[in-house]
């Protein structure tokens, strides 16, 4: 949020192309932000929360035992396939 406020108040007055080259942004990117204006100056929540890092949590339980499994049997020149590791 900080990088869009930013952005956004450095940009004021320009058009959405120039202000894109000078910020080294997509237009299209400005655009949505210049779009959401209000409410991402209207943002008060945490900005620890929106730096998480995305994606899900790993759920594989094995899996150094796996990549070692894996690599063993390329070493060996084995076919490696899913049924072989099913």
């Amino acid at each position: 949020m900080k990088q869009k406020r930013d952005v956004l108040l450095a940009t004021l007055g320009l058009g959405t192309r120039e202000a894109a080259r000078v910020q080294k942004n997509p237009h299209r990117t400005l655009e949505s932000w210049r779009e959401k204006k209000e409410n991402i100056f209207a943002f008060r929540g945490s900005e620890k929360t929106l730096s998480r890092a995305p994606g899900r949590p790993e759920i594989i339980p094995f899996k150094v035992e796996l990549i070692v499994f894996m690599k063993d049997k390329r070493r060996e020149s084995l076919p490696l396939t899913a049924s072989i590791i099913a």
